[in-house]
């Protein structure tokens, strides 16, 4: 009998193996679930990355703050025009000493790259 990777997620093993059968079956939700309860900033990032591919923004949004991944937040929050949402990533960057980050959120916000490209 031929077992496959979708048939070993119902199966007791170790979750670190069922976090990446669901990473490779691209099962985001299954991923999550094991990534809550063992809150782990790797699989926060990997997750992250993978719903922003899968187009599950909102989902990426709350992986990639899961695990402080603030380059992907400032990617993710101009592409979207979130203002506000950049306007607080600055202040988080500066807290954490991420001058370039933070640089980039106020840069954007102070020339209007937002407005100007929105319809883009």
């Amino acid at each position: 009998m031929l077992i496959t990777s979708e048939f070993l997620l119902f199966f007791n093993i170790s979750s670190s193996i069922r976090f990446d059968l669901a990473l490779q079956l691209n099962r985001i939700e299954a991923a999550f679930e094991i990534a809550k309860k063992e809150n782990s900033n790797l699989k926060w990032k990997q997750i992250g990355d993978l719903a922003l591919i899968s187009g599950k923004i909102d989902l990426a949004i709350e992986c990639l703050e899961a695990c402080d991944d603030l380059s992907g937040l400032l990617l993710v929050y101009t592409s979207l025009g979130l203002k506000e949402k950049l306007k607080n990533l600055a202040k988080r960057a500066e807290d954490t000493t991420k001058a370039n980050i933070a640089f980039a959120c106020y840069f954007t916000l102070v020339k209007g790259f937002i407005e100007k490209f929105s319809h883009l």
